[in-house]
């Protein structure tokens, strides 16, 4: 049968939950109590059975996750000329990219901080003033313009993900 990679990993989901009901047991179903004069009656626990239903999940798992593994590893993102892997890697760096042009100040280039007074007077007799600025060394609009470009490609990239994901369909064993 035919699936898509998000349909595998909806069933990769499912089996990790059938997995992990499985494994609650209640301590009260391990083991059984009763007085000399009574019969025993187990809970019905099965050891064996719980361990086999376990290692098939888990088996079911290894298999898909190997299917998953190949399929990012070897499948191409249309529109990147990259894998799913390597697209998935280059997301987690432009996101890291974009947290750090965040940031930066796109604000005003100079801003004046502070006046300092001085003990001299122009010719009309007022205190003289020196201006402190504070001016970047970097063009503010490059960074707004970086940021836009890198959340325009984080959005196309994340479709493109999504896209390949539905689309690409792999031979899978019942």
């Amino acid at each position: 049968m035919k699936m898509c990679n998000v349909e595998i990993m909806k069933e990769l989901k499912s089996l990790e939950e059938t997995k992990e009901e499985l494994s609650k047991v209640s301590r009260s179903d391990l083991s059984h109590s009763y007085y000399e004069d009574q019969e025993p009656e187990p809970t019905g626990y099965d050891y064996t059975k719980q361990k086999r239903d376990i290692e098939a999940l888990d088996k079911r798992v290894r298999y898909l996750k190997r299917l998953m593994s190949y399929s990012c590893a070897t499948t191409i993102v249309e529109g990147f000329d990259m894998t799913i892997s390597e697209a998935l890697v280059y997301l987690a760096q432009l996101q890291v990219e974009k947290k750090r042009l965040k940031t930066f100040d796109t604000s005003l280039k100079k801003v004046l901080v502070s006046k300092r007074r001085t003990d001299e007077k122009d010719e009309d007799g007022k205190v003289i003033y020196i201006k402190a600025y504070t001016v970047l060394d970097y063009e503010p609009d490059v960074v707004k313009s970086d940021i836009a470009r890198v959340t325009n490609t984080i959005y196309k990239l994340q479709l493109a993900i999504d896209r390949t994901n539905l689309t690409n369909m792999i031979e899978v064993e019942s």
